[in-house]
């Protein structure tokens, strides 16, 4: 499912014990998943790396019935002159893509806590009922350089109810009636969902990926129109290995560029390839139209 770093825990005669790789650079909670939000979140005090410049430990995973599974950490920055950010990206939960938008500043010299917050109402949607198999991407940047070197990156997998990868169970994606899929074979999923217009942020589009291959894929949008008018959102994204999930494309000032009204209409060219491999020919290079 994901890697590099693999944290299992487990509950055996009161003790807690855990298990570590090597290091490299629409739906309601069921009642399984209310026990596991009781105590069956066993990782404590886990100490996920310690550099000579930084460190991050899990303190515990709690649930907030606002924010989610809680990851309650402390990051800790041991340099005497750098300000750190850390940061966590490809996130996901049972495999489905959860963004918790979590980042935390690190003064030099300090320590901070935290709360890395999945959220319940995203894992509902995808009828996930128990957070079994978390996994990120962790990079610490200098904050004031983030052209600089890394303090730290890794990857990680975490196991916080004790399951192993075999035993975590993946629910089957199942699209609304009018959802439209654009591309759906055993490679590779592009299904149009649903739309959305705010006042503040503006028109959206959500859709779901899936990947299905070995490789991590870019999907990238070109050629765009709304309303038979140029407008280019700048949309792309990576998707490990094994991942699936709804995303956001979103589309700033529409009326500025002359599309007043109703969205009726929009085409794009859709472009998927091996985001590790710009040479290799794409997977998938087809131009699309969708009535929202």
């Amino acid at each position: 499912m994901c890697s590099s770093k693999t944290i299992t825990a487990f509950l055996m005669s009161g003790f807690l014990l855990f298990s570590g790789g090597s290091l490299i650079s629409s739906g309601i909670l069921s009642p399984a998943a209310v026990s596991a939000a009781e105590g069956d979140y066993e990782l404590n005090d886990y100490v996920l790396f310690d550099e000579d410049t930084c460190s991050m430990t899990i303190n515990d995973i709690t649930i907030d019935n606002d924010w989610g599974v809680m990851l309650n950490v402390t990051c800790e920055n041991k340099t005497e002159d750098h300000v750190q950010m850390f940061t966590l990206g490809n996130a996901s939960v049972d495999t489905y893509l959860i963004d918790p938008f979590w980042a935390d500043e690190v003064e030099a010299g300090a320590s901070h806590e935290s709360s890395i917050a999945f959220s319940i109402e995203e894992m509902e949607s995808y009828g996930i009922t128990s957070a079994d198999e978390i996994c990120f991407d962790l990079t610490v940047f200098d904050s004031n350089d983030f052209s600089a070197e890394p303090f730290y990156a890794d990857s990680f997998t975490i196991y916080p109810t004790g399951l192993s990868e075999g035993d975590v169970f993946i629910p089957e994606y199942v699209p609304a009636e009018d959802a439209q899929a654009l591309v759906q074979d055993d490679r590779l999923s592009f299904i149009y969902e649903y739309s959305e217009k705010d006042d503040f942020w503006g028109y959206a589009l959500y859709v779901y990926l899936d990947n299905r291959t070995d490789l991590t894929l870019k999907y990238a949008l070109s050629e765009v129109k709304v309303n038979g008018v140029d407008c280019d959102p700048f949309w792309q994204t990576v998707v490990a290995p094994d991942r699936r999930g709804r995303v956001r494309i979103a589309f700033f000032a529409l009326e500025d560029l002359g599309v007043t009204g109703d969205v009726t209409d929009v085409s794009f060219r859709l472009t998927v390839s091996d985001n590790n491999d710009w040479e290799a020919e794409p997977l998938m290079d087809e131009s699309f139209e969708i009535q929202p």
